[in-house]
């Protein structure tokens, strides 16, 4: 959201501490999970190279943001509606298909010899 909103900013400090401040002025601090992990772990990094200049504000950058084609509703019944049309379909197959004749097992297997050995065998 910030990136197509005006008024906010971040600063990212070596250690990688962020701090975001809203368009209202407030600002929120976050520190990286690994400084809770390990206390000791010195993670600071050299300065960033300089950065550019910011472009100017545009008025009417928030319209860049995308939008939607249909809403969430609209998304929701066309899949609906399509897997209907997709259930419709395979059920029309399966009727439509012409059954296997069924084929039998005629060889006959001989009982296996076990002798006069009690079970198990």
């Amino acid at each position: 959201m910030k990136t197509f909103w005006e008024g906010w900013t971040d600063t990212q400090t070596a250690d990688g501490t962020v701090r975001v401040t809203t368009p209202t002025g407030h600002t929120y601090t976050t520190k990286p999970f690994s400084s809770l992990l390990f206390p000791s772990w010195n993670t600071t990094t050299g300065p960033p190279p300089p950065s550019g200049t910011t472009p100017p504000r545009r008025p009417g950058r928030s319209l860049m943001m995308p939008t939607r084609g249909r809403t969430r509703a609209q998304n929701r019944a066309a899949r609906i509606t399509r897997e209907r049309e997709l259930n419709a379909l395979q059920r029309q197959h399966d009727r439509n298909a012409k059954p296997q004749p069924q084929q039998h097992n005629t060889a006959i297997t001989p009982e296996p010899d076990c002798g006069d050995d009690p079970p198990p065998f």
